[in-house]
């Protein structure tokens, strides 16, 4: 039989990415504002000139196209946390009604970390980066696997941790890594963005 799973809750998108030193220098200083530049708010056919102070040789990425700057990390998804679990049979009858993952794993479910991205360790000293997170609720994925019946122990949730983020991005089923089926639908709540620099102790 065809069972479907759904992963909903709250989570959402984080990207990590390298910038220029020109590129922070800019933001930091207050020439442009961060959350403006990466959200396109104030970027409009009557306003190119004053968003092109961020010349384009020094530019990670287009006004509004933070998504892009992911060249360290690019992860969507539940919390860990606050990731809840459905599951229909070839019905669409309610086997598993809105359970948490924590109470999946209590059952005997696993969770597998592939992915761990830390700033600090990731990046050298004096290094500069861009952080950008949209905070979203909803549906963020689902699979379909077959089974005769559904066994929570055969059950594994792979894991992202991004900066202390946990989010759950994949999920295997008897050993298996199941495709998501695309059929993501969240609303976003908020979003926030940063630039930084690595400042490391001296040893």
């Amino acid at each position: 039989m065809k069972f479907k799973i759904e992963i909903f809750g709250r989570g959402g998108e984080i990207v990590i990415g390298r910038v220029k030193r020109e590129f922070y220098d800019l933001m930091e200083n207050g020439d442009i504002d961060i959350y403006d530049y990466a959200a396109n708010t104030d970027y409009d056919e009557d306003n190119q000139e004053e968003e092109l102070n961020v010349p384009e040789e020094f530019r990670p990425f287009e006004p509004g196209m933070w998504h892009e700057c992911d060249d360290l990390a690019h992860e969507c998804g539940a919390e860990v946390i606050n990731a809840f679990v459905t599951v229909y049979d070839p019905f669409d009858a309610v086997v598993v009604d809105s359970v948490d993952v924590n109470e999946l794993v209590n059952q005997g479910a696993s969770i597998i970390e592939e992915e761990r991205i830390n700033i600090d360790r990731a990046l050298a000293d004096g290094d500069t980066y861009f952080l950008g997170q949209s905070f979203e609720k909803g549906s963020f994925s689902c699979y379909e696997f077959e089974d005769n019946e559904f066994d929570p122990a055969k059950l594994t949730f792979i894991t992202a941790d991004i900066n202390g983020w946990e989010l759950v991005t994949g999920i295997l089923y008897n050993e298996v890594e199941l495709e998501d089926l695309g059929e993501m639908s969240t609303t976003c709540k908020e979003t926030e963005f940063s630039v930084g620099i690595v400042e490391k102790d001296d040893e």
